[in-house]
């Protein structure tokens, strides 16, 4: 199991390709850093909106040696969120 998302991405290198080689499954956690990733910055550009957690969890899922991306949602409405289609948001924006 091993820490991966795209503030994390050292595993890219240090770790998917000795598990890819040796066809072993990889789990990973912490997809949108503790919600880190879901919060503006002060380099972000005007009216910035962070991407929504289903797409931080798409993005570690997107990597061909993950296999598994563990979420921890705190009740039913977190989980729903993670899981949302971004697509379908998109749709429903327009």
């Amino acid at each position: 199991m091993v820490r991966y998302n795209a503030a994390h991405c050292g595993t890219e290198e240090e770790v998917f390709p000795t598990a890819q080689n040796l066809q072993m499954l990889v789990v990973t956690y912490n997809g949108f850093r503790w919600g880190a990733l879901l919060d503006s910055t002060p380099d972000d550009p005007p009216n910035f909106n962070p991407s929504l957690t289903s797409v931080w969890y798409r993005f570690t899922l997107c990597h061909p040696a993950v296999s598994v991306a563990l979420m921890a949602p705190n009740g039913r409405a977190e989980l729903e969120e993670n899981l949302e289609d971004p697509g379908e948001l998109a749709r429903t924006i327009q």
